[in-house]
């Protein structure tokens, strides 16, 4: 299964949409400023509805953490995780 970011295909879209957070100092989380960029399953005949958060540390442009979650439809309609 290969991912694709979202703002591959729809950059206006994604970077007026993108989310980002400030951490303060005293935290667990190293203090600074995190974005989150999303990325999304494109294999045409696949159907998990897979989304992976990417979060970038503000200036450092590595990744920080990266988080998943698929949901897919069953036959009778109902979202099973």
């Amino acid at each position: 299964m290969a991912v694709t970011a979202f703002f591959t295909r729809f950059k206006d879209l994604a970077f007026r949409e993108m989310r980002a957070c400030t951490v303060p100092p005293g935290k667990e989380i190293p203090a600074g400023g995190y974005g989150f960029l999303e990325f999304y399953c494109d294999d045409a005949g696949c159907d998990c509805r897979r989304v992976m958060i990417k979060v970038l540390g503000q200036g450092s442009g590595r990744r920080s953490a990266m988080a998943g979650k698929s949901r897919r439809s069953t036959r009778n309609g109902r979202v099973q995780p």
